[in-house]
């Protein structure tokens, strides 16, 4: 090879290579909220939610509802179930959800806020202090909601 076609077998390589290396702009992320009752309340669905096995296909389908009254709203078709949730001014961080029929009630217990913004909410419990009104066990649990 001569001097002339290696230096075009070069600037092809950097062409290739910058077309390779070039990305799509993905669009950012939702900024978070700021963590108060308001915030919270509006339409949810749940994309995941695993509380020591995924259990994600169990609520798949469910609506819910937080109203600023502190009640939510659950719905699955012609199904409404009513619950209740409370965020904890004191702590800034604990959101606390209740309900009294299954499957629903497997979310009964304080969650960590762990993202809020005006796309999603992640709540997760990492497994450490049991709070005495949880009705079922921690474990590295997660739901997380988009909002609708």
């Amino acid at each position: 090879m001569n001097l002339k076609s290696l230096t075009k077998l070069f600037i092809l390589c950097l062409v290739v290579t910058q077309f390779i290396a070039c990305k799509k702009d993905v669009a950012s992320p939702s900024a978070s909220l700021p963590l108060t009752a308001s915030s919270i309340a509006g339409d949810f669905t749940i994309n995941s939610f695993v509380s020591s096995v995924d259990q994600t296909s169990t609520f798949s389908g469910f609506s819910f509802t937080f109203n600023d009254n502190g009640t939510i709203i659950a719905t699955k078709g012609d199904n409404t179930f009513s619950g209740t949730w409370k965020f904890d001014d004191s702590d800034s961080t604990e959101l606390k959800l209740s309900f009294p029929d299954a499957p629903l009630n497997e979310m009964n217990k304080g969650w960590h806020i762990a993202d809020l913004t005006e796309d999603h909410m992640i709540l997760t419990d990492d497994g450490g202090t049991e709070d005495s009104n949880d009705e079922h066990p921690s474990g590295n649990s997660h739901i997380e909601f988009e909002r609708d």
